[in-house]
């Protein structure tokens, strides 16, 4: 039995390559789907609804932070519209629209206790997750009035990145 057992890892090496076993590939990785029960689409309307207010609100005061950075009282208003985002996600278990909102409430939790000023690439970058997070939106809507899974969102890994290194005061510029 030992030797049955000692030969068996060398029989495939002695053999000729057109007999040696085809290794099968890995299969690519299916994309991540989240699926929205019926009994929950009124719930996920609803969060899309007040999810894009929370967004205009968070580009106005992004704006507003272009002339006056630094306030405080904007900061906080930005902050708790992607807090609530965050918290409704998570109550819907969108998790893509709440790591990402989770991200960009760290940022502004910074500037809410002055480590960090949201102007140029930092102000740059909230306004691309305002963005993605209007397609995201929008994605999710058109997915649940179709009764579709929603697929994950490419560009949201990206974005965290970008968010963290902000946080480290390394994003030095917003790419393209």
């Amino acid at each position: 039995l030992i030797e049955q057992i000692s030969n068996a890892g060398t029989e495939s090496a002695t053999k000729p390559p057109e007999q040696q076993p085809v290794p099968n590939p890995e299969p690519a990785a299916p994309q991540k789907t989240t699926a929205i029960s019926e009994e929950d689409v009124p719930l996920v309307l609803d969060f899309i609804a007040e999810a894009a207010e929370h967004l205009e609100s968070a580009e106005a005061g992004l704006l507003a932070l272009e002339t006056k950075p630094g306030d405080k009282e904007v900061i906080n208003q930005i902050f708790r519209g992607f807090h609530t985002i965050k918290g409704m996600a998570g109550f819907l278990n969108l998790t893509e629209i709440g790591t990402l909102a989770h991200a960009a409430e760290n940022i502004l939790d910074l500037a809410r206790k002055g480590k960090i000023i949201v102007v140029g690439p930092i102000s740059d970058v909230i306004f691309e997750v305002i963005d993605a997070k209007k397609k995201m939106l929008s994605i999710l809507k058109d997915c649940v009035q179709s009764s579709k899974p929603v697929p994950s969102y490419s560009a949201a890994g990206e974005l965290i990145a970008k968010l963290k290194l902000a946080a480290e005061g390394k994003l030095t510029q917003s790419a393209p």
